[in-house]
């Protein structure tokens, strides 16, 4: 159990992935092709195992589902925790981002079926745990164009997660470090900020947090409590 002055946090580790799909009725479809290093048994998500300055490609398969022409961008995010302790992938820095090179878009006429490549480069030096990001597949649309008022938008990701040694990862203990405590307002409304760090290379899941404040004499009168949170390997977090 690690306290983090009013924050006390209780971590459980297990692993658990799956692609994500977002909007009803998409007008493509994405399927993922494995290449040779990918961990057995894993079929689900992209799970590489692979040796300092070792290198691999693969492709994903493209299916435009419509009668029209389809245009899919391709991007690499990396893996982050948002305030709600949910691991999510945005556009920010990351070493996996400098690792991937991801074809950035590809045209599908009516119908048809297309791979999109993308390029693994792991570094030369030796790293431990997991590297995390989503492949994001979204298609293009012109901002002037939407239906009935609303513009339909389909996207799709698929986990990608690099490591050297999967069976390793059992043997890493989780470790969290404070950050900050900041009393801010919110919407009109005080509000305490808390930020920590997930400092290990792997996923944090299960966790728990519990908030209380106090007063000068030792009185709470504040407490609040997080269940079944997930941090991101090496991903800060502000939580209030």
């Amino acid at each position: 159990m690690k306290y983090c002055y009013a924050v006390i946090v209780s971590v459980l580790m297990f692993v658990v992935y799956s692609d994500t799909m977002y909007a009803n009725e998409p007008s493509f479809t994405v399927t993922p092709l494995f290449p040779d290093e990918q961990i057995d048994g894993n079929e689900s998500y992209y799970e590489l195992q692979l040796d300092p300055t070792e290198s691999t490609d693969f492709e994903v398969v493209l299916h435009n589902l419509s009668s029209n022409e389809v245009t899919v961008n391709a991007s690499l995010f990396p893996a982050v925790t948002n305030e709600h302790f949910v691991i999510d992938y945005i556009e920010a820095e990351s070493e996996i981002v400098d690792l991937i090179d991801v074809q950035p878009s590809v045209t599908l006429g009516p119908h048809e079926v297309k791979t999109i490549d993308v390029a693994v480069q792991v570094p030369d030096q030796a790293f431990d745990g997991i590297l995390l990001g989503g492949l994001y597949f979204e298609e293009a649309y012109d901002e002037n164009i939407t239906n009935g008022g609303i513009s339909n938008e389909y996207a799709y990701l698929i986990g990608l997660q690099l490591t050297n040694d999967h069976e390793q990862h059992g043997a890493i203990e989780p470790e969290l470090s404070f950050i900050d405590v900041e009393p801010i307002t919110y919407e009109n409304r005080p509000r305490i900020n808390v930020s920590f760090q997930n400092d290990t290379a792997i996923i944090m899941d299960d966790l728990t947090v519990v908030t209380e404040i106090f007063t000068d004499e030792g009185e709470r009168i504040a407490s609040h409590e997080k269940e079944d949170g997930r941090m991101a390997p090496r991903s800060a977090v502000t939580y209030g």
